[in-house]
């Protein structure tokens, strides 16, 4: 009988199926699906923070030219008021995670090790879609990140710097707990791997800072203030877009030195100017002129006869979108100057001109730029106050007319074609990088820079060393005295040893605690 006991009796050492299964999963362990959906997880958050820069830099210039087409070619026009609900919603998620964690290290509970798994599931899915989302609606172009990521970098300088110290010191408490009771031979490689991590997560970060201050092109000595270049007038003021009345007020500004406009070329050979092909926008047409088509071409229409003289259209006053195509608010002004009366306010007033040329469809397509350049000869104007931005013939200009200050676009030029054309001013859409502006420099070209409105996009030119910058703000930027980017990046190129010690101090105090 006893033997038959013994036989069917259970061994004292073997588990039950219940422990068995507890010991593959316990919070000492982790598993590979675990590790995986933990990776998955930094990984998109880190994603996720890079596209919050890029959204964050649109946000801050959203009246800006190129951001007015990002939002609207590429279909983002409600992208940044719905990224900024998923922003808390993300955040909330993080912070939820982080969390449970600490009440998962505390608690030494196996339960909130499933709920961390769990969570993290959640932002992982959660960042699936929201990238889903964000490619289904449009790309994000690349050099509006290159800007993005030093401006708000500098911007957020003590922010990072809170991060860091608040995640270093959460972690020497973590670890502290987590390995007071286990013999230093045992925690060594626990201990090891979790400083690696640390490490480069506090490395990255602070790369993150310096790269954000190289971009910058901080200098030992901050460049001279760039002049503004009027644009369209600046229709930021109560005036019109390319009314007389803003150009005369832009001009009375002291530190605008350029005056731009966009012409066309009316039907009866009369150079007006207008930004839009159509007249809709920012004409009284729609009113005066019902029985013609809203999307009737202005280069079609004569200035001073036919069913629609332009000369008798009122501009009207700009609106929020009043810098780009957009409806254009009410109120009337005067009407549509023409490119003599732009010449003869910039010659009085001693300003220089820059427009872009718009091809006409008229009779007048084959031979619009001499017509043009005529037209600036007999204004009396010094040739070397036209920033002449027109491709067409541009070597045979050059040629002919050599007192012409030439313009153009690096993106549309070559540098050898610079040298070549005797091309003396590069303009540069705000986003151009600090390398290709340093090349320009190499080639003793003056850079106009276009288009900003906000302080910051300003003192990074200012810091860039650019010589003037095209704004709808120009009162705004006229009394805008002192770079604050400048001064950070000084101070945050400054801090950055001093903050690194501070780490090291800090992680290795941790180490000898342990």
């Amino acid at each position: 009988m006893e033997k038959k006991k013994k036989k069917h009796s259970k061994p004292v050492n073997q588990p039950s199926k219940s422990s068995w299964m507890l010991s593959i999963i316990n919070r000492e362990s982790c598993t590979l699906c675990s590790k995986l959906i933990s990776s998955i997880s930094i990984a998109t958050n880190s994603i996720w923070i890079l596209v919050w820069l890029v959204l964050s830099m649109v946000e801050e210039d959203v009246k800006d030219d190129v951001n007015l087409y990002l939002m609207r070619e590429l279909k983002l026009v409600h992208l940044v008021d719905i990224f900024s609900i998923l922003k808390g919603v993300h955040l909330s998620l993080i912070v939820v995670s982080f969390a449970v964690f600490i009440c998962y290290m505390c608690c030494s509970n196996l339960y909130t090790f499933y709920i961390i798994q769990i969570v993290n599931l959640v932002v992982v899915v959660y960042n699936i879609f929201f990238f889903y989302y964000i490619i289904s609606t449009g790309y994000i172009v690349w050099h509006l990140f290159l800007l993005s990521l030093p401006l708000l970098t500098v911007r957020f300088f003590y922010h990072y710097s809170v991060i860091i110290f608040l995640v270093v010191g959460l972690w020497s408490i973590i670890s502290w707990y987590k390995f007071k009771h286990i013999p230093r031979n045992r925690c060594s490689g626990k201990l090891v791997y979790s400083l690696v991590v640390m490490l480069l997560f506090v490395s990255a970060i602070v790369s993150l800072i310096k790269i954000g201050c190289y971009s910058c092109n901080v200098r030992s000595s901050l460049p001279g203030k760039p002049g503004l270049t009027a644009h369209r007038g600046c229709p930021h003021s109560p005036m019109p877009e390319n009314s007389l009345a803003a150009f005369r007020n832009a001009a009375e500004i002291q530190g605008v030195v350029t005056l731009e406009s966009d012409v066309h070329l009316s039907h009866d050979g009369v150079l007006f100017l207008l930004h839009d092909p159509t007249l809709f926008r920012t004409t009284s047409f729609s009113k005066q002129c019902p029985q013609l088509s809203p999307n009737t071409i202005a280069s079609t229409l004569s200035y001073y006869s036919g069913p629609c003289p332009l000369v008798n259209l009122t501009l009207l006053s700009g609106s929020e979108d009043s810098s780009s195509t957009g409806p254009a608010g009410p109120g009337a002004s005067n009407g549509i100057p023409t490119l003599k009366d732009l010449l003869v306010i910039a010659k009085k007033n001693e300003k220089n001109v820059i427009f872009d040329l718009a091809r006409p469809i008229n009779k007048y397509s084959t031979f619009y730029v001499n017509y043009t350049l005529q037209a600036v000869l007999k204004s009396g104007i010094n040739l070397k106050k036209v920033w002449w931005l027109e491709e067409h013939n541009r070597s045979r200009i050059s040629a002919k007319y050599p007192g012409l200050t030439l313009a153009a676009k690096s993106s549309f030029t070559s540098f050898k074609q610079f040298q070549r054309n005797n091309i003396s001013i590069a303009n540069e859409h705000w986003s151009t990088t600090g390398d290709i502006i340093k090349r320009l420099q190499s080639l003793r070209m003056a850079i106009n820079m276009y288009t900003i409105d906000s302080v910051i996009l300003y003192e990074y030119a200012w810091c860039l060393g650019v010589d003037t910058v095209t704004t709808n703000n120009c009162q705004l930027l006229n009394n805008h005295i002192h770079n604050y980017l400048h001064e950070a990046c000084h101070s945050i190129l400054l801090a950055t040893p001093w903050l690194l010690i501070l780490i090291v101090a800090l992680l290795c105090l941790s180490i000898l605690t342990i």
